[in-house]
């Protein structure tokens, strides 16, 4: 099932512009926006160049493989419904008149959806488990390089994994990946690897080298404490158990449990010992467990809402904040109070021009209602009292192209479940999943990014999980086609 022909230069192609999608994610309207387009092509132009790369796939694909002549998106409503979602952002965009240059956020996800669609329309599974596979390289690719610097800046430190100051150097005028995007990338790989593991393509030595390399990934998990990821391989890994049979119990055990939390236990007593060898002054190193990763004593005597906002490093706050501004335009009296309270004046905060309901105010509109700069002494990455985004795909479709938009989005939810669903109980009852480990990590990667997306912006907007849940949602759909003929 793995083996495929990457002598097949007619592939080339694809991974080429695979390869862009990759190239162009961590960029942004920032560098096409006409005011500083002179100080991008002299300054930026490697950011610059990055961010066209979309609009030249669409060119591309428009003008040389003329894909409007194909009926491109013929019958499959997951492409149709994601469309119109897209369309509803540039309407909004459009009725506000503001913050024009942040279509590109829709021509970015109009360009991986009529690619991913052209894709489909071929009806070649080799070509869509290539791509998939290539999606999990690339992955790998980044989250070694980012897992290497972040080690390396923090095996010397005091601070925790999580609190690594590789996650705030700027390199390029772009952040570095955060510690929530190289768990995801951890999960993601771990998602695979046990797959391989718990098919029978590979032989006992093979086994114990993904053994090894799980042991590793579950451990960095761990080590990064960010709690998505870490809740959604705890409910993964007991799925596994509870769905596949597990042959060596004691030793897939032993790899998956024991090795990583001793690793994890072990890991300041090593920065320790560097460090005295180093001759650093410094007092010894202890691990620790983020603050809002438990629920602490003053967490279980508050209330309800207070313990959840707790907890979600006030994401529950930024949707009630961004809810009260969509459907009131204008915030409570008890809001007003909390953000005073954290020293902001919500009188700062940026306004809509006219309120619309139905279309929502464009692609990244989140960012422009939550920025607010009005605290003193404040750091300057730090945009507003509640983060810099939704960081909740239903809210952030919401917000950016209203109501109409957050219904087409609910619905290709409802179609990536229902045909997630639909393959994953035939090929259960038929026992024919645990040989196919693509599919298994691709029906795995829905659920984790689907999980995610309650909690993160995911895939609502262009970046790394669209690309993954879009080319998940390929190898889903080709099974899906082959039950309905």
């Amino acid at each position: 099932m793995l083996k495929i022909n990457f002598k097949n230069y007619y592939y080339i192609k694809y991974l080429l512009i695979l390869f862009f999608f990759w190239f162009s994610i961590n960029t942004g309207s920032k560098y096409l926006h006409i005011d500083n387009l002179f100080e991008n092509l002299t300054n930026n132009i490697l950011n610059f160049v990055r961010s066209i790369l979309p609009h030249l796939i669409v060119i591309y694909l428009l003008s040389i493989e003329k894909i409007y002549k194909k009926n491109i998106f013929n019958r499959d409503y997951f492409f149709i419904f994601f469309g119109l979602y897209g369309l509803f952002q540039i309407l909004g965009l459009i009725y506000q008149f503001e913050n024009l240059n942040e279509h590109y956020w829709v021509l970015c996800l109009y360009s991986a959806l009529l690619f991913y669609k052209f894709i489909e329309n071929k009806n070649d599974e080799k070509l869509i488990n290539f791509l998939f596979i290539s999606n999990l390289i690339f992955i790998s690719a980044i989250f070694l390089i980012f897992i290497f610097l972040t080690f390396k800046e923090n095996i010397l430190s005091t601070n925790l994994l999580y609190n690594s100051r590789a996650f705030s150097l700027i390199y390029n005028t772009e952040q570095l990946p955060r510690s929530s995007g190289l768990s995801r990338m951890a999960l993601i790989l771990f998602i695979f690897l046990n797959s391989l593991y718990f098919s029978e393509i590979c032989n006992s030595k093979q086994k114990t080298f993904l053994l090894i390399k799980i042991s590793l990934l579950i451990s960095i998990l761990l080590l990064l404490q960010s709690r998505g990821p870490i809740l959604s391989f705890i409910i993964i890994f007991i799925s596994w158990i509870i769905i596949f049979k597990i042959k060596k119990k004691i030793i897939y055990f032993f790899f998956t449990i024991i090795i990583p939390i001793i690793i994890f236990i072990s890991y300041p007593n090593l920065k320790n010992f560097l460090i005295n060898k180093q001759a650093i002054s410094i007092k010894n190193f202890e691990i620790k467990l983020r603050p809002e990763l438990i629920i602490s004593d003053e967490i279980k005597n508050s209330e309800i809402i207070t313990k959840i906002s707790q907890i979600s490093n006030n994401r529950v706050d930024a949707w009630n904040y961004l809810i009260q501004i969509f459907f009131r335009y204008e915030l409570t009296a008890e809001m007003k109070k909390k953000i005073e309270y954290s020293g902001y004046d919500p009188n700062k905060f940026n306004k809509i021009k006219r309120k619309n309901i139905l279309t929502g105010y464009g692609p990244q509109a989140d960012r422009f209602l939550m920025y607010n700069q009005s605290r003193l002494n404040e750091a300057p990455q730090i945009l507003g009292p509640f983060g810099y985004n939704a960081s909740n795909g239903i809210i952030y479709s919401l917000i950016c192209s209203g109501i109409l938009g957050l219904a087409c989005y609910i619905m290709l939810n409802i179609i990536i479940i229902f045909k997630t669903l639909k393959v994953f109980l035939f090929k259960f009852k038929s026992k024919n999943l645990i040989g196919n480990p693509i599919l298994v990590t691709a029906i795995f990667s829905i659920s984790f990014l689907q999980f995610r997306n309650l909690f993160e912006n995911s895939f609502s907007v262009f970046g790394v999980d669209l690309l993954i849940l879009i080319t998940s949602y390929l190898v889903v759909h080709n099974e899906y086609r082959k039950l309905k003929s």
